[in-house]
């Protein structure tokens, strides 16, 4: 059954179908299944108390908020994201116990636009994985087909939105974290302009490459919510303010947009839906102003190596603040001194694939690699950016697979069977370049959902987002 959307909902809300306490013990009700009976590992801290009680306050005043879209509209946040007086994990034993002191500025948005959080849902810890497959808290399968990973490390974010136990939800995308999701479970997923959504209170990954972002049902749901929480914040040193904050106003089927169709990525998708792709390309070529442009094959195949190289860099600079000493989990640790402490702590709470990321990281970052290797990678980037830059001078967006394949299996992903190819590297150059970038969903194959990508100029996030809308609707007339 087809999950309603915002705009749905709003307006049974409007039209007195159902209450905002009724939608929301709905949905906890749900959340509780998954949880306890279906035991997913998607659904981490709860405050479910909280949430009929401002519902049951919302109700009093619904009346006077209808022109409110994300009025009593329920969310989940993914768990690297802070709220005050709540335990906040990162998906790592490392913090299991940890409560903030101060919410994150996302989270005061949403609470400003009166919309209602349920809970904190999975990731792979701290963000490293992309797979979902390496939260503390056990694998987040595809709910789907189970024996298929979901895509990370917005996981769990996905899959709360995918589950119907929430309207939509709050992650963050350091490489394509929301937007591969979003492809393999046929959700909408947008990663907005670097800076556009504050990142203060949301634990880093890798700081030049991470953005905070949404997934829904679909494109409008996605522009209602960015009018909320696309804001300037003095306490995020890289948070921008757009010139106009008007997604959802600015949704027009009326736009003829020039795109070009990255060749380069097409032609590694995998057998198993390039057909799919190329037949749809076929009549997207018919309707629309498109062109098939090269990015450079050269350029494609190190974007992997280039991320890595940046990401674990990054990633150790800002996991050495999980010390144990300040917070962080340290029972059952004796320890002679702080630096056996944060040792052993470490040694301890941290998985087997955030420690493998951080030996990485301290390899590429040590005094012999840090030129020849991180200084050349991020030199690297900059040509990435360009190239996608200069395309982008004549074209509106940039249109690439949402990823190389559907689903793969989990035990492939584990047994390091090969399962990804260099279709999907182009969604990177997004966080290279600081740039808009949303998947929609496509079609189908064999019960399992594939999308396409769109990345547009650094700051024109509402233009990539109603020529998603566009595509959407042509996507809905063709199937």
């Amino acid at each position: 059954m087809k999950n309603k959307t915002i705009l749905e909902i709003h307006q049974d809300l409007i039209n007195k179908k159902y209450t905002i306490e009724k939608m929301t013990n709905e949905y906890i009700n749900k959340i509780k299944y998954f949880k306890d009976v279906k035991k997913d590992n998607v659904f981490l801290y709860t405050d479910f108390e909280n949430a009929i009680n401002k519902s049951k306050e919302l109700d009093k005043h619904l009346e006077q908020n209808k022109d409110n879209l994300l009025y009593g509209i329920c969310c989940t946040l993914k768990d690297n994201i802070v709220v005050a007086n709540q335990i906040t994990t990162g998906g790592s034993l490392f913090l299991k116990n940890y409560i903030s002191p101060y919410s994150a500025t996302i989270v005061n948005d949403i609470n400003d636009a009166n919309s209602i959080i349920l809970s904190k849902v999975a990731l792979d810890e701290f963000g490293f994985g992309g797979t979902g497959l390496y939260s503390a808290y056990g694998i987040i399968k595809n709910p789907i087909d189970e024996t298929r990973i979901t895509g990370g490390s917005s996981s769990g974010t996905a899959v709360s939105v995918y589950n119907g136990t929430c309207s939509y939800s709050i992650g963050t995308d350091t490489g394509d974290s929301i937007r591969m999701p979003a492809h393999y479970l046929g959700l909408t997923g947008f990663k907005p302009s670097y800076g556009v959504i504050s990142r203060y209170g949301v634990i880093p990954f890798a700081s030049s490459l991470d953005h905070l972002g949404v997934i829904a049902n679909d494109v409008t749901d996605i522009a209602i919510v960015m009018d909320s929480i696309a804001k300037f914040d003095k306490n995020d040193y890289t948070s921008i303010q757009l010139e106009k904050v008007n997604f959802y106003e600015s949704l027009n089927l009326n736009v003829k947009p020039k795109i070009a169709i990255l060749e380069d990525a097409f032609n590694y998708v995998d057998e198993n839906i390039k057909n799919e792709y190329f037949e749809f390309l076929k009549k997207l070529e018919s309707k629309f102003n498109v062109e098939w442009i090269k990015f450079g094959e050269k350029l494609i195949k190190i974007i992997p190596s280039v991320y890595k190289t940046i990401a674990t860099t990054e990633g150790l600079s800002n996991i050495s603040s999980m010390t144990g000493i300040t917070f962080g989990n340290h029972e059952n640790i004796d320890y002679k001194n702080y630096k056996d402490l944060a040792i052993k702590s470490r040694s301890k709470y941290f998985g087997k694939e955030l420690i493998k990321r951080h030996i990485i990281g301290a390899y590429l970052s040590s005094e012999e690699n840090f030129e020849n290797v991180y200084l050349k990678a991020v030199k690297i980037r900059n040509i990435i950016v360009n190239r996608a830059d200069e395309i982008l001078k004549n074209f509106d967006v940039i249109l690439v697979p949402g990823g190389s394949n559907t689903a793969p299996l989990i035990e492939d992903v584990l047994n390091f069977k090969s399962w990804s190819t260099d279709a999907e590297n182009p969604l990177e150059i997004a966080n290279f370049g600081g740039m808009p970038s949303i998947t929609i969903p496509l079609s189908v194959k064999n019960n399992l959902p594939f999308g396409i990508n769109l990345m547009g100029k650094k700051y024109d996030d509402v233009n990539v987002v109603n020529i998603a809308y566009v595509l959407e609707n042509f996507i809905k007339g063709l199937y």
